[in-house]
């Protein structure tokens, strides 16, 4: 098989299987996201998300790649914009994510900040846990 034909199996066969699969492993368990940007060498902007839930399927927590998305701005809202929307595309309802973890840098810091906050407006589980924080800080 050629590298183009190769590609094009990869790509409009095998990618959305696996997807599917790995959407509906997850199903409407919780579960948590790592995120970090980056910039490749023809300086795009990518965020890679990856996740980690507890597998239906294999009885276990798993951490796995998600995605990798094209940021227009990699600013907090540019990230947090980018990885609500590719979560509604997955089909990832933002109620069920528990947990999200960034660097350290100033960035992603904020990012988490905003994700979080949009996922707390519906999510009893995240504001007990923001309360339960706020509570420690003071």
């Amino acid at each position: 098989m050629h590298r183009t034909k190769c590609t094009a199996v990869i790509t409009s066969v095998l990618a959305p299987h696996f997807r599917e699969e790995l959407r509906e492993d997850i199903g409407e368990s919780p579960y948590s996201l790592y995120l970090d940007e980056s910039t490749d060498v023809s300086v795009n902007k990518l965020l890679c998300i990856c996740v980690k839930y507890r597998s239906q399927k294999h009885g276990k927590f798993v951490s796995t790649y998600l995605g990798l998305v094209n940021l227009l701005s990699a600013d907090a809202c540019g990230i947090s914009d980018a990885t609500v929307t590719f979560l509604g595309e997955f089909g990832l309802d933002i109620k069920n994510m528990v947990g999200i973890a960034t660097d350290g840098a100033r960035t992603p810091q904020e990012t988490r900040r905003l994700i979080n906050f949009r996922a707390t407006r519906d999510n009893e589980f995240l504001k007990s846990k923001m309360i339960a924080r706020k509570q420690w800080e003071i």
